[in-house]
């Protein structure tokens, strides 16, 4: 998937963490199917985003709002903003 032409932020592809997200569903004690009738995204969108394709900015932002994070949380290695975790050992 490429990423469209305008500038509205519906128009960028956000890539997720899909073991993030299944870890963070299951955290819940939901089933996909459960999962999938607790949040308002097509299941097309979940399946998706469980295979670690790209969907659209806003849906990661409910995805990330439903649970309780920011969509930074939950990016993906494969997303051109992700940023790895500070580390909390430093070096002596």
């Amino acid at each position: 998937m490429s990423r469209e032409t305008n500038d509205s932020p519906e128009a960028y592809w956000v890539y997720l963490d899909q073991f993030l997200i299944d870890r963070l569903r299951i955290n819940k004690g939901l089933s996909r199917t459960e999962f999938l009738k607790a949040v308002d995204i097509s299941a097309n969108t979940l399946k998706a985003a469980f295979r670690g394709e790209g969907i659209r900015a806003a849906t990661a932002l409910e995805l990330a709002t439903f649970f309780g994070r920011e969509v930074t949380d939950l990016l993906s290695t494969k997303d051109p903003l992700y940023k790895p975790p500070a580390s909390a050992l430093t070096p002596m």
